[in-house]
């Protein structure tokens, strides 16, 4: 990952954009309004179509989260961003808030009045975040509001449009396992579960399942895409077309059907009513997604991530791949020198260097060259 440091701050907005959200929320009948840093696809780099919390506050950090109230606007961060913020925000009408020790959940519980009706966009935030946010409220007699649309997105006129990344086929030598196998494995692994489909919705699991890059978000390699695996072996993927050539395209639909991403929870929906148990990661799945299987008629399941477990867990390489792959991967250097890990014993300063590391190195690239 890498973080940008340019300059995109625009503090100077703040008060009449604060101003214009709290018009909204009277509107829909909620006495304060969460606006999180992630997108749709609960990232902590964003692209500029969902880079909310900055439009808002002008804080540019990658993680943080703003609570506005009819009284207060409260811009929680960890302890690398607190500098930051008091330079990147307007003063007079925010005030910083402790991410980790108080976060929202914990500063509600603590400070909001009694009958608190908190209103959320449901695809901003996991189901995870929902149950604390539940909790919290409850305490107070209040409530949890899944609003229908998002009251910020409405306000903000020049929002840019969602980005067209080009995608890119991974080829075999980086990834180390056919994108085929990967599915077929799966969905295989679905079966035993009793699943009968798993919805992956973090854009670096459609990277490692598909074998494919993008370049939705600047110097993030994930396409912003989601996917529906099912145990019966086919795979929806929900990315927009315009981020294909044919040769991708033409990849892409011998793994699976591509479907435009507006049929997203058309076919969630769908899918729910005749599946039964639908598997999603409630860490990394929007709690809308969830609501929509409920709705539908089915049963969620809460799961890891599958293409999140790690490599051995996933599926084991045929020694050739896996050959292949570790070659292309280079080893760390701490296989080369030994002391970059643990200590030697002290040495003369007229002793001649270890040649270790260089007899551990001809040997590496060595079996390379005979892969």
């Amino acid at each position: 990952m890498f973080q940008s440091f340019d300059v995109t701050s625009t503090p100077q907005f703040g008060r009449e954009r604060t101003d214009a959200l709290r018009t909204a929320l009277a509107g829909l009948g909620v006495d304060g309004f969460l606006v999180p840093r992630a997108d749709e696809f609960q990232g902590e780099y964003v692209p500029a179509s969902a880079e909310r919390l900055s439009w808002l506050t002008g804080f540019t950090g990658s993680a943080g989260i703003a609570l506005i109230t009819r009284t207060q606007a409260i811009v929680f961060v960890d302890g690398r961003y607190v500098t930051q913020l008091a330079e990147q925000v307007d003063g007079s009408v925010f005030e910083g808030g402790d991410l980790i020790g108080a976060p929202p959940s914990v500063w509600l519980e603590k400070n909001a009045p009694k009958g608190f009706r908190l209103g959320i966009d449901p695809w901003l935030h996991t189901g995870a975040e929902v149950r604390k946010l539940e909790k919290a409220l409850s305490s107070l007699d209040g409530s949890l509001v899944f609003l229908d649309h998002n009251p910020l997105d409405q306000i903000w006129a020049d929002r840019p449009a969602a980005p067209l990344g080009r995608v890119k086929i991974q080829p075999i030598d980086h990834s180390g396992i056919l994108a085929k196998d990967k599915l077929a494995k799966m969905s295989a692994d679905l079966a035993e579960t009793g699943a009968a489909a798993v919805v992956l919705t973090d854009p670096s699991s459609i990277a490692w399942t598909f074998n494919i890059r993008g370049s939705d978000v600047p110097h993030t390699p994930h396409p912003l895409a989601r996917a529906i695996v099912h145990a019966d072996g086919r795979a929806e993927l929900f990315l927009d077309k315009r981020k294909t050539g044919i040769e991708e395209e033409a990849y892409l639909t011998q793994l699976c059907d591509m479907l435009p991403p507006s049929t997203f929870e058309e076919r969630i929906a769908a899918i729910s009513q005749g599946v039964g148990k639908m598997m999603i990661d409630p860490d990394h799945a929007p709690f809308a997604l969830a609501e929509i299987i409920r709705t539908g008629g089915g049963t969620v399941v809460e799961a890891i991530d599958p293409a999140r477990l790690p490599a051995p867990a996933r599926m084991a390489l045929k020694s050739k791949d896996r050959k292949r792959h570790i070659c292309r991967t280079a080893p760390p250097w701490s296989s080369f020198s030994p002391g970059l890990t643990q200590r030697r014993p002290a040495r003369s300063p007229r002793s001649p260097p270890s040649s270790s590391w260089k007899s551990a190195a001809a040997a590496s690239a060595s079996a390379c060259r005979t892969r």
